[in-house]
Order: C-alpha cells, then sequence, then structure tokens
C-alpha cells in the first residue's frame, strides 16, 4: 500500500514539471515572435532607406538644377504644365482643330468653359487639356498652327525623390507584409496571432496610402496638364507686340472685373435673408423712436420756464408794460 501512494506522488511530480516546462515554453516563444516584429520593423526601414539610395545611385540623381534637354533620358519624374492664349477670327474651326489635336495626341480634355455668344463675336472658351508627356512638346508646338499664340507660359516640376521615396516605402512595406504573415502562420498561442493581425492592418492600411499617393504622382507624371484659352476677335493681332499685350491685359482686367462682380452679388445672396430680418426691425422700430421723442418734447402740466421773456406757469402772464418820460426841456436846471 506504501509503495503505490509512493507511486502516485511521483506521478503527480512528473506532470506538474511537465506542465511548468511547458509554460515557460510558451512564455519563450512569444518573446520570440516578439523579438522577430520588433527585427521586421527594424528591417524595413532600413531597407526603405537603402532602397531609395540604390534608386537614387543607379539613375545618377542628384537635388542640383534640372536640364530640360537630358530629362527625358536621364530617368527623372517630371511634371510638365502649360498655359496658353490663343485668338483666332474663325472661332469654331479652331475650337475644332483643338479638340482634334487633343485626340490625336492621345490626350483628353477634363474641363471646359464657355462664355460670350456669335452674335457680337465675342465669344471664348477655356479648356483644361490632359496629353501624354511624350507628345506634350508636338502639341504645343502645334497649337500656334490653330490660331494666333500671343501667350505661352511653361513650367516644370521634378518630383523625382518624392517618386524614389514612395517607391521604396512601398517596397519596404510588401516585405513587411510577407514576413509578417509569415510570422502569422507560425504563431503558437492566440494572444501572438491577435498582436500579429494588429500589425499587420496597420501595415496594409500605409500600405494602402502609400499606394494611391504613387498613382496620384503616376497620373500627373504621364499627362501633362495645359490650360489653353481661346478669344475670337475680329482681327487678330501681329504677334507678340504691343496690341496683343494690350488684349491680354484688357482681357485679365475685364475677367478679375467679373469675378469681383460674382463674389459681389453672391454675398448680397449670402446676407440677403439678415437684411430682410433688418428690415423688418427697423420698420418696427423707427416710428416707435420717433413717438416716445415727439412724447418727451411736449412741457409738462403746470411746468414752470421762461421762453422768449415770457413766464410760464401753466397760463401766460404779461409783461408790465413801459412808460415813456417826456424829455426834458432845454435851458431848464
Amino acid at each position: 500500500m506504501k509503495h503505490g501512494w509512493d507511486k502516485l506522488r511521483l506521478l503527480a511530480a512528473g506532470l506538474a514539471m511537465a506542465v511548468l516546462f511547458t509554460g515557460c515554453g510558451a512564455g519563450s516563444g512569444s518573446d520570440n515572435m516578439a523579438s522577430s516584429m520588433s527585427a521586421t520593423s527594424s528591417a524595413a526601414m532600413e531597407e526603405t532607406g537603402e532602397m531609395a539610395m540604390d534608386t537614387l545611385a543607379a539613375n545618377d540623381l542628384d537635388t542640383g538644377a534640372v536640364d530640360p534637354e537630358t530629362m527625358e533620358n536621364s530617368g527623372r519624374k517630371i511634371i510638365y504644365t502649360a498655359y496658353a492664349a490663343m485668338e483666332t477670327e474663325n472661332y469654331d474651326e479652331t475650337s475644332a482643330a483643338v479638340r482634334q489635336m487633343v485626340d490625336e495626341a492621345g490626350g483628353y480634355i477634363s474641363s471646359s468653359s464657355a462664355r460670350g455668344n456669335r452674335a457680337d463675336g465675342s465669344r471664348s472658351v477655356d479648356y483644361t487639356c490632359k496629353i501624354p508627356a511624350e507628345n506634350y512638346s508636338s502639341f504645343i508646338d502645334g497649337l500656334s498652327g490653330a490660331g494666333n499664340l500671343y501667350r505661352l507660359s511653361e513650367s516644370t516640376d521634378d518630383v523625382t525623390i518624392q517618386y524614389v521615396d514612395l517607391d521604396a516605402r512601398l517596397r519596404s512595406l510588401e516585405n513587411q507584409l510577407e514576413r509578417l504573415e509569415a510570422l502569422a502562420e507560425e504563431a503558437a498561442d492566440i494572444d501572438t496571432l491577435l498582436t500579429i493581425e494588429t500589425k499587420i492592418g496597420d501595415v496594409q492600411y500605409e500600405l494602402e496610402s502609400y499606394t494611391a499617393q504613387m498613382r496620384t504622382l503616376e497620373n500627373q507624371i504621364a499627362y501633362s496638364t495645359i490650360d489653353l484659352t481661346i478669344d475670337e476677335v475680329g482681327a487678330v493681332s501681329e504677334g507678340t507686340g504691343f496690341g496683343s499685350r494690350l488684349r491680354a491685359a484688357f482681357g485679365d482686367g475685364w475677367d478679375g472685373f467679373v469675378s469681383a462682380v460674382q463674389g459681389i452679388a453672391v454675398a448680397v445672396v449670402t446676407m440677403l435673408p439678415w437684411l430682410v430680418v433688418l428690415a423688418v426691425l427697423l420698420a418696427v422700430l423707427i416710428p416707435v423712436i420717433r413717438r416716445r421723442k415727439k412724447r418727451a418734447g411736449r412741457p409738462a402740466p403746470g411746468s414752470t420756464g421762461r421762453q422768449s421773456g415770457v413766464w410760464q406757469t401753466g397760463e401766460a402772464v404779461k409783461e408790465p408794460e413801459k412808460t415813456e418820460q417826456p424829455p426834458e426841456k432845454n435851458g431848464q436846471n
């Protein structure tokens, strides 16, 4: 009987030791998983910097001045924008020609705004054209053939550094996501799995945000933006002389005047309800104020006062009449 109790005690002790070692193993596994996640994040950050530097070195890029002649061949990411103003005696033909040029260049018109009327020959239209970057130069050169191009301004924005940074971040996040998914498959307990899934959600959110930024940037790089104004005139001016500049200045002044008038009209309409309420209040208060002023100007019964040499005590009192004395005769003492 005694030997039986000894066996039971040994069995219980063995079970206790097994449970203890199992707990220690689980805790060690969690610590190893946390260390792996920390290492994954640190490696991702280092990898982002290395990718960006490698990309810049491979394309021989720096942050110095941009040479327009070598932009296309240097691997740089350039956003082209331009503003052009044209005048024409054949408004319909010029507008149709510009639209055809946009189609032939593989672009599209993202917005347009027309004004004026045919009767007095004052029509004009504003186009916002999106042209593929590779056809930007040819499209600009072809505008002079559609009408009298009297104003042209161009600008470029070098977004190479921004593009490289976004690209490196995206690649780093994708690698980090793959590592986290691999760790999730190896998770030994629920707590560790939930921690990894939370981290995966954060990485996916950042990945989607940077992906949206990259798509917007790539679209701006791929399609140049050209704002074009076409004005109908009775006779086109010559080149960029005084007449063209005077016409352009008048057009800008007129546009500013119209914008100001529209702003004032919008402000008046916005304030109209308040003005109506104020007018009603004034219509009610002004008669009341006038009646009070009239009552305040009347003398109270029994009041005394002197006005124009007359004492008033409720009834007018006559002033004593002055008696004239006869003049003294000369020679009398």
